[in-house]
């Protein structure tokens, strides 16, 4: 991690002894890191905003999910912050073995930013810039449970 941290200009930068750390961004978003116990993953997660009403917003969470097409390949969550309020959270975890420091940083970067825009109440536009189109084969799944997708 040391080799993200000079790439931020933090070299300082490493996991505490419970491995984790976190990020405050200047947006005021913050952005937490956690390691696996093995140290093959690192979850990336931030705690968007407070949910008023959880069972209203899951139906566009859920299509929000939809192959990460809203959510920059991240998944948005409903769980409780530290006074057991309900908030949504995005989350994103990377297998260390297979990204190198500068594709994390890029990962962090687009994470951080489809995390502000959730914040704010944004729904961001998919991207399918680097993704094939839907599998023709999702629509029948879908249609067989009584599904539109």
């Amino acid at each position: 991690m040391s080799g993200l941290g000079t790439l931020l200009g933090l070299p300082e930068l490493q996991f505490d002894d419970q491995g984790g750390m976190g990020l405050d961004l200047p947006n005021g978003l913050e952005l937490g890191l956690r390691r696996s116990g093995d140290g093959t993953e690192i979850l990336v997660f931030a705690v968007l905003r407070v949910v008023d009403d959880p069972e209203l917003e899951a139906p566009g969470l859920l299509r929000a999910n939809l192959l990460g097409e809203r959510t920059a390949g991240a998944c948005l969550s409903i769980g409780e912050d530290a006074d057991g309020r309900d908030c949504l959270v995005l989350w994103r975890s990377f297998v260390v073995a297979v990204i190198d420091v500068q594709a994390f940083a890029d990962a962090l970067a687009r994470f951080a930013e489809t995390a502000s825009l959730w914040r704010e109440g944004e729904q961001p536009v998919a991207d399918t810039s680097d993704k094939q189109e839907r599998p023709a084969i999702l629509p029948e799944i879908g249609a067989a449970f009584g599904l539109r997708v």
